[in-house]
C-alpha cells in the first residue's frame, strides 16, 4: 500500500469534518435569524385552552361594539402632520368590535404557552410580538372560540380613536394615554387610565398596536408600498404626546419584535 493511498482516507475524513462544521454553523445562523419561525414551531403543539377558561372568557367580554359610520381620515395642516397623514379624505366604516384594551400577557400566554415580553406582568400589554406571531395567536383564539377575531384595519383603528375623543378636550388627553410624560418609561397595566368616549382604553399609549394594513399613501404623489411591512398605530409609553395623535402613522417589518408594539383585537 502506497503512502498516497493511506493519506486519501484521512483527507476524506477531514473534508467531511469541515463540511459538517460549516453546515452546523449555517444551521445555527438560520435558527437565530428566524426567531419568529422557531417561536411559532415551539408553540404549535401547545395545548389549546377550553373556551370556558376564565382568561378566554374575560377576553371575549372585553370586546366593545363600534357602530360604523363615515369620518374624515387623515390630518389637517393645523396639526403640523407628516406628509403621509395627508390629505384628509372621507372613509366609510362598517360596524365592528374592538378590544377594550390591548391583549395582555396573561391572555397571550394561555394561548401561546410563553410570554416574550421584557417587562413581565399578567395585566401588562404583551409586547415583543411580531405581526406574524400575532396572526398565529389570532388563529388559535379563533379555533378555541369559533369566532372570527382579526387585526383591526388602519381605517377602523383611526375611526375608533377619533370618535373616542369626541367631546374630550385635547388638554385632558394625558389622562387617557400612557405616553412618556406620565409613563415613567415603562408599560402599565391595561385599563388603568380613563377610557375614551367609546369605552376603549390606552388607544394613545402604553404600547403601539399592529394593524392588518400595508402602508399605502393617501395621495398619488406618494406611490411607495411596503410589501413586507404592516401599519402600527397609536402612541406608546416611550412616545411624546404629539406622536400619540390618532392620525400618526408608523409601519414596521412583519417579523420585528419590539418592546413598544403589541396587539388589540378586532372582530
Amino acid at each position: 500500500m502506497t503512502p498516497s493511498s493511506l493519506k486519501a482516507p484521512r483527507r476524506n475524513r477531514f473534508f467531511l469534518f469541515v463540511l459538517a462544521a460549516v453546515l452546523l454553523f449555517i444551521g445555527g445562523l438560520y435558527v437565530i435569524k428566524n426567531r419568529s419561525w422557531i417561536y411559532g414551531l415551539t408553540n404549535v403543539e401547545q395545548r389549546l385552552p377550553d373556551a370556558d377558561d376564565p382568561v378566554i372568557k374575560g377576553l371575549l367580554a372585553d370586546m366593545v361594539p363600534i357602530e360604523g359610520g363615515t369620518f374624515v381620515m387623515g390630518a389637517t395642516l393645523e396639526d403640523s402632520p407628516y406628509i403621509d397623514e395627508l390629505p384628509p379624505h372621507e372613509v366609510h366604516i362598517g360596524s365592528f368590535s374592538l378590544g377594550r384594551h390591548e391583549v395582555t400577557q396573561a391572555e397571550w400566554e394561555v394561548l401561546m404557552g410563553a410570554n416574550p415580553s421584557i417587562e413581565k406582568g399578567d395585566d401588562l400589554p404583551v409586547s415583543c410580538v411580531s405581526w406574524e406571531e400575532c396572526k398565529r395567536f389570532i388563529n388559535r383564539l379563533n379555533r378555541v372560540t369559533g369566532r372570527k377575531f382579526r387585526f383591526p384595519t388602519e381605517q377602523e383603528w383611526e375611526y375608533a380613536a377619533k370618535k373616542g375623543m369626541d367631546g374630550i378636550p385635547r388638554q385632558t388627553a394625558d389622562t387617557l394615554e400612557w405616553t412618556m410624560e406620565v409613563s415613567g418609561g415603562k408599560p402599565h397595566p391595561v385599563g388603568k387610565l380613563s377610557p375614551n368616549a367609546m369605552g376603549l382604553s390606552d388607544m394613545g399609549g402604553n404600547v403601539s398596536e399592529w394593524c392588518d394594513t400595508t402602508k399605502l399613501a393617501y395621495s398619488d404623489t406618494l406611490s411607495h408600498v411596503y410589501v413586507r411591512r404592516k401599519v402600527v398605530r397609536g402612541g406608546n409609553y416611550s412616545s411624546d404626546p404629539w406622536h400619540a395623535r390618532a392620525t400618526y402613522r408608523m409601519n414596521e417589518d412583519k417579523s420585528i419584535h419590539s418592546p413598544l408594539v403589541g396587539l388589540r383585537l378586532a372582530e
